[in-house]
């Protein structure tokens, strides 16, 4: 039992990183996109 609930608070701390890193690179994506447009309509 203990066990079981070891790994599953292994599986939520992966999944919150994984959450975490993706909103960070949704962020970092945003002002990549928006430094690069005036680029693409130049």
């Amino acid at each position: 039992m203990r066990s079981l609930k070891s790994s599953l608070d292994a599986k939520r701390n992966i999944l919150f990183g994984m959450l975490r890193k993706h909103l960070v690179d949704a962020c970092d994506g945003k002002t990549d996109k928006s430094d690069h447009i005036p680029d693409i309509h130049a």
